[in-house]
């Protein structure tokens, strides 16, 4: 391979971009500062609108809940007139707040006119009936006045509000023109991008492609592989080292598939070996003596002993013969309670005679117990264990106690 000073790729691809990234966020930039106080003004002036149309809302409301009360002088109609009023007031203070100072006398107009409506109302409300007609035109007169301003600020507010549509418009065509350039940009990016992508990998990428077709054939003599880029020097060095560490692997399994032969023909020998050891101890098994032969023995030492006259030694050999008929029956198997507890009965008997007045055995069965299905031999390895080691670092008598109840409905 050769080796070369190299540019990484990496490093102009990152190079390329910030350089994309600082142009593209100085255009953004440059639209954020233009609009943002465009935007600001024409959401100042929808809002303007709205708390002015707001205001009529309640000057409406206030002037219909005032006539209202006239007609039938309920008193919760000349609390909604205030509260109308008080709300309208509101909106126009809310209106000052958001105008320029040079257009705020409209709004000082508005609340003038609106406090000569309300004067208006209050003296109709308090009118003589001679002077009543007199201050109710009065009252209206101030209403219809109040009411035609409606025009002269809608337009106000209309014209401000194309005036800044107009302004956004020109910032949006200002954007496009960004856009424009910034797209102009990207697509340089990307011709930049395609010349170093084509000059600095897929050339190089595709000789790697046919090296490996070479390794593939087992051809580990490669071709040198110009490049540009430290990112493919280094991966030309890899793929090198790799077909020699191939070259080298293939060698050693070479040798390690001639071991795993020889070691597999050794084992096969073992099995054999194992196979017929296995047959020699099943035939073994197969003749050990039969169960039934010795149950016939058993029975005859018991009753040979029997007439010797020998009744514990012929009580013993019966137990015995119990006990292990039990043992060939129930291993694995599954038995019963009563059964279990019989078959223990038989094996305290025989080892309260095998070590006579150390160990004293005490069962206690329940009356009434469930004769409940028992996993065969359950019991006695228990009663074993504790013979075994109750009694290993013991000299003096044991006393061993087995209790079969039911305690809360468990055994």
């Amino acid at each position: 391979m050769k080796n070369k000073s190299k540019i990484s790729f990496k490093r102009s691809i990152i190079q390329i971009d910030i350089c994309l990234i600082v142009v593209i966020a100085v255009f953004i930039g440059l639209y954020f500062m233009l609009s943002s106080n465009a935007s600001k003004k024409y959401n100042n002036a929808i809002q303007l609108y709205s708390d002015i149309s707001g205001f009529y809302d309640y000057i409406e409301k206030a002037n219909f809940s005032f006539k209202s009360y006239l007609y039938t002088e309920n008193v919760d109609d000349i609390e909604k007139y205030k509260q109308s009023i008080k709300r309208a007031r509101n909106k126009l203070n809310i209106v000052k707040d958001g105008i320029d100072e040079e257009y705020q006398w409209r709004i000082d107009l508005l609340n003038n006119m609106v406090e000569s409506y309300q004067n208006a109302a209050t003296d109709t409300k308090n009118a003589s009936p001679t002077d009543y007609q007199i201050k109710y035109n009065e009252f209206l007169k101030q209403y219809s006045l109040l009411e035609k301003t409606s025009i002269t600020y809608y337009e106000y507010l209309t014209d401000d509000i194309k005036t800044q549509q107009e302004e956004i418009h020109d910032y949006e065509k200002k954007l496009f023109i960004m856009l424009a350039m910034i797209m102009i940009l990207g697509i340089v990016w990307l011709i930049l991008f395609s010349i170093i992508t084509i000059k600095s990998f897929t050339k190089p990428l595709y000789q790697i492609l046919n090296n490996i077709k070479l390794i593939k054939r087992g051809e580990y003599d490669l071709s040198d592989i110009s490049n540009t880029s430290i990112e493919m020097e280094n991966l030309c060095i890899a793929l090198d080292d790799m077909a020699q560490h191939v070259q080298k692997n293939i060698e050693n399994e070479k040798e390690k598939a001639a071991l795993k032969h020889q070691l597999l023909e050794k084992e096969n020998e073992n099995l054999k070996k194992d196979e017929l050891l296995a047959l020699s101890e099943l035939k073994m098994l197969q003749n050990q003596i039969n169960p039934h032969f010795l149950f016939n023995t058993l029975n005859m030492i018991y009753k040979t002993a029997y007439r010797e006259n020998a009744t514990d030694t012929g009580a013993m050999v019966d137990k015995t013969a119990m006990l292990l008929r039990y043992a060939l029956d129930k291993a694995n198997k599954t038995s019963d309670l009563y059964s279990e507890i019989e078959s223990v009965e038989n094996y305290i008997y025989i080892q309260e005679k095998r070590f006579h007045q150390r160990i004293n055995f005490v069962l206690n069965v329940e009356d009434n117990l469930p004769n409940i299905q028992v996993p065969g031999l359950l019991i006695q390895p228990l009663i074993e264990n504790a013979v075994k080691h109750g009694l290993k670092m013991l000299l003096k008598m044991v006393k061993l106690l087995l209790i079969f109840k039911k305690l809360m409905k468990v055994l």
